[in-house]
């Protein structure tokens, strides 16, 4: 497949293939040991690849430096900021539990109902903050980090934000992934912290968090705030 930069994304999609995003040259799909790679020149929106999703129809969505693109099996359907992103560089993509498509962006967090982008004046409070990753629970409850040293949590219509006043590290976010156990795990530039789903939302309404937090150098310590 030639010379590849930096992987910056990858996805097992429903069949077993690997989707697998370069910084620069495109979308590699590997299946039943056959690679192929896709470029702009294949119809992707761009060669620079930050993030990967299936929704339930199979469709598998880009998110590239430069807008989102669809792959349906067949071809590519591009959307961009005519089509109503509120920004072009794509870092985090989530198919909720309802069928749509949450995008985060350098500048945003956009919905996707039915294949178009549709106005939410929730996210709307987002529009300034860069969107990182993103990490969806069942009974709508979505919560996400941004780049801007603000955690959000987007629950039944409204978004509260939780720092290091509630107990938080850092507010610093990279990456955020839930488990079975009902705890949601965030790495950041001070190591990897976790907390209950039930402190997250007490820290939301209640300014209070308890975390467990694994720094950077070997150690290991719970913080306990306000």
């Amino acid at each position: 497949m030639g010379r590849w930069h930096a992987i910056s994304g990858i996805l097992e999609d429903h069949t077993g293939a690997f989707w697998l995003g370069s910084d620069s040259q495109g979308v590699v799909r590997v299946a039943n040991g056959i690679a192929s790679r896709f470029t702009t020149s294949d119809g992707l929106r761009n060669n620079g690849i930050h993030a990967f999703v299936e929704d339930r129809d199979h469709n598998v969505w880009i998110g590239t430096t430069s807008g989102l693109s669809r792959w349906d099996g067949s071809r590519f359907r591009n959307y961009y900021l005519e089509d109503g992103l509120s920004y072009g560089w794509i870092r985090a993509l989530v198919a909720d539990q309802y069928g749509d498509l949450l995008v985060g962006t350098e500048r945003g967090l956009n919905r996707l109902h039915n294949g178009k982008i549709v106005s939410d004046p929730v996210l709307a409070e987002l529009s300034r903050d860069r969107i990182w990753s993103i990490f969806s629970r069942r009974q709508g409850h979505t919560l996400d980090w941004n780049a801007r040293r603000r955690f959000g949590s987007h629950t039944d219509g409204r978004v509260s934000r939780i720092t290091t006043q509630e107990g938080l590290p850092s507010n610093s976010i990279f990456q955020v992934i839930g488990d079975e156990a009902g705890r949601l795990w965030m790495s950041g530039p001070l190591g990897i912290s976790s907390a209950s789903f039930a402190d997250l939302n007490a820290a939301a309404t209640a300014r209070y968090l308890r975390s467990l937090f694994f720094p950077t150098e070997p150690a290991m310590a719970w913080n306990r705030l306000r």
